[in-house]
């Protein structure tokens, strides 16, 4: 391998890697809390954490399914469509939506069966369309698969670049000079979890591949997007008749995709056209048991029972596809699964971090030599590495502590937690400009620490769902959330006590 072919790849690692990096921290950080989206949203909702799913699990959820669409028919009689979300482990309680005027929302206690209203909130789906689409529609999902793409170069040419990839793993040195302890760090972290880093960057591409690569669609399909899906997701024809009909209980419904699919496999009930004629009800697969993530459900006829559409096979190409969706978006495998890839992304998360400090540690020793464009330059990198970094963090945690504080009932307060992470973002930026590097790394680092370190203590005191009754009941879905981010919380603390005792040159970062 050339050494100008080397030097080449090195270049565009560095520079990718800082173009990329700022923004591509922020996806991974929120990508990597959406692995426990429905553990947050119950978090979040602390008036559903008396739900229990206990007991005969079949019985409990049929009985559950008769009371809701009791309650359905009492709060949304005139509504063209129900949809029913069973309860898992996850999240016990039943989620009750249907349309008027608006998405409208209950959940319902499958033990007692009363009907809660829990606070307006986005929970963990928040984090999860940051990570998809910064909250920006189509152009946020433009964004991000570039960012996608931009990782694979960046992890492809590091492969390139550092022949002793493998041999420095199993050499780190915190405690060596500042340059080689940051490069080491940035080493382990990305040969650590390699596999995991290609994968969740490819699979982040394939999912948006017919938007972002549509040139073989348009010559199969003549440019038709909708025949694609057609065929990829068979469409289902569904129409109301106008007259009324009793449908049959949602509970016997219920019972026949158990028959097809097993104990525990529906997760969702799609009711179209409730006491119509035409009335029809889907059952979603549950992907909890399933690699593949399709869209492919058993729907019947709501008013005879009958089998309208039996979920085929789509063929061995939607099914990959549809695998690689499913490796992304981590349904499949409990909890030790969404575990690891917990880990795998914080390491990811690490590995971004670190690679933007050694970007401005190893060019520190020449800036003396540098011009005066290239100084500045570096000493802007340096201000906004701090709000890039340790700004998303003080958001995230920011995030939970609005969920708790803002007013149950105020008007608009789902909107209002998403607007407190966006808005202290730009402030974290700003504040990183303002401040000397190191001084900036030490105060938001350590602001993260506390938001998080303190998050249990504001959760006790401002709800039911805290340390003292979930570790109890062995509530883990609602007690790991705490513990996490009191574990976080040590973490930040540590990293910014680290920063603030180390001796640096003037205007050093850290």
């Amino acid at each position: 391998m050339s050494g100008r072919f080397t030097q080449r790849m090195a270049w565009l690692h560095t520079w990718g890697g800082l173009v990329f990096g700022w923004l591509l921290f922020a996806v991974f950080v929120t990508g990597t809390l959406s692995v426990f989206d429905r553990e947050i949203d119950g978090w979040m909702r602390p008036e559903l954490a008396g739900a229990k799913l206990d007991g005969n699990i079949d019985a409990t959820v049929d009985a559950a399914v008769d009371a809701a669409e009791a309650a359905l028919r009492d709060l949304a009689p005139e509504a063209g469509r129900w949809l029913i979300e069973l309860p898992t482990d996850r999240l016990p309680a039943m989620r009750l939506l249907w349309i008027d005027g608006g998405v409208q929302e209950r959940y319902l206690d499958p033990a007692t069966h009363r009907v809660l209203t829990p606070r307006a909130t986005h929970g963990g789906s928040h984090f999860a369309q940051f990570h998809a689409r910064l909250h920006g529609g189509e152009i946020g999902i433009w964004v991000v698969s570039l960012l996608a793409l931009g990782m694979l170069v960046a992890i492809v040419t590091g492969i390139v670049i550092h022949k002793r990839i493998f041999r420095d793993f199993f050499t780190f040195r915190p405690d060596a000079r500042r340059q080689r302890s940051w490069l080491e760090g940035h080493n382990m972290t990305a040969v650590l979890v390699l596999p995991f880093h290609l994968m969740i960057a490819y699979s982040g591409l394939v999912i948006e591949l017919p938007r972002i690569m549509p040139a073989g669609i348009d010559v199969l399909y003549d440019g038709d997007i909708r025949a694609y899906w057609r065929e990829s997701e068979p469409a289902i024809d569904r129409a109301p008749t106008g007259e009324q009909a009793r449908m049959l209980p949602l509970s016997n419904i219920l019972a026949r995709g158990r028959e097809e699919w097993g104990p525990g496999a529906v997760a969702m009930m799609n009711v179209w056209f409730p006491d119509d004629g035409g009335a029809a009800i889907d059952l979603m697969h549950d992907h909890g048991n399933w690699l593949t993530r399709l869209y492919n459900p058993l729907s019947y006829n709501g008013i005879t029972g009958a089998l309208r559409y039996g979920a085929p096979d789509l063929g061995p190409v939607r099914n990959l596809t549809a695998a690689v969706e499913g490796l992304h978006h981590v349904e499949f495998g409990g909890p030790v699964v969404r575990w690891l890839y917990f880990l795998c992304g914080a390491a990811g998360s690490v590995m971004i971090a670190t690679g933007l400090v050694l970007f401005t540690v190893k060019r520190r020793k020449r800036l003396a030599d540098q011009s005066p464009g290239a100084q500045r330059f570096h000493a802007v990198t340096e201000r906004l590495n701090v709000g890039a970094v340790a700004g998303i963090l003080v958001a995230c945690a920011a995030y939970f502590w609005a969920n708790r504080l803002l007013p149950v009932h105020l008007e608009g307060r789902a909107l209002m937690e998403v607007l407190v992470f966006l808005g202290i973002v730009p402030v974290a930026l700003l504040h990183g400009l303002l401040r000397p590097p190191r001084r900036g790394w030490v105060e938001q680092m350590g602001l993260a620490g506390l938001l998080c370190l303190l998050l249990p203590l504001l959760n006790a005191l401002t709800s039911e769902a805290h340390l003292g009754n979930s570790l109890p009941a062995g509530t883990w879905r609602l007690a790991g959330v705490d513990l996490t981010a009191a574990a976080c919380g040590l973490v930040f603390l540590a990293i910014a006590h680290r920063i603030a005792r180390r001796t640096t040159t003037p205007g050093a970062s850290c």
